[in-house]
């Protein structure tokens, strides 16, 4: 989802950290739907597009606690 946010704000003159919907990869047809957590938690969105740097806080996120998006 990182990546495809990044190329997505790339395409579309977005720079890291500007605001980013991750619905607009839905309407835009990117993906087909937004990923859901096979162990039943929420995905957390920052909201912004991300820079790609490792060690920075991640663009996806999952509410149970060690769960981390794998898709």
């Amino acid at each position: 989802m990182e990546k495809l946010m990044i190329s997505y704000g790339n395409l579309n003159s977005m720079s890291p950290g500007d605001p980013a919907d991750p619905s607009l990869l839905v309407e835009d047809e990117y993906i087909s739907s937004l990923p859901v957590c096979p162990k039943g938690g929420v995905y957390i969105y920052s909201g912004k597009i991300p820079t790609g740097e490792v060690g920075k806080k991640p663009f996806v996120q999952c509410d149970i606690k060690d769960h981390f998006f794998d898709h």
